[in-house]
């Protein structure tokens, strides 16, 4: 089971736009870090630190596009049987 969640982390890591994402991520939480720090009456540090910089949001729709990348991607290669079984 565990070579299966490898091979699958491995088939998403090689895709350029995960790594793309992962960036957007980061600069995003990057961003709302300076504007706390330059705007602290609009965004307070303490509430966006405690928020993690507002990126939640961000990372569940990277999770969802990136389950549905793993799925496209078993249709694509014919693999989605050996994954159900």
């Amino acid at each position: 089971m565990m070579t299966l969640y490898r091979q699958e982390l491995t088939k998403l890591f090689k895709k350029k736009s995960t790594i793309w994402c992962g960036l957007i991520l980061a600069t995003v939480a990057l961003i709302f870090a300076i504007l706390a720090r330059i705007k602290p009456t609009i965004f307070p540090a303490k509430t966006m630190f405690a928020a993690n910089f507002e990126a939640q949001q961000f990372i569940v729709f990277f999770m969802v596009a990136a389950a549905a990348t793993m799925i496209t991607m078993e249709f694509q290669f014919g693999t989605i049987k050996h994954v159900l079984t």
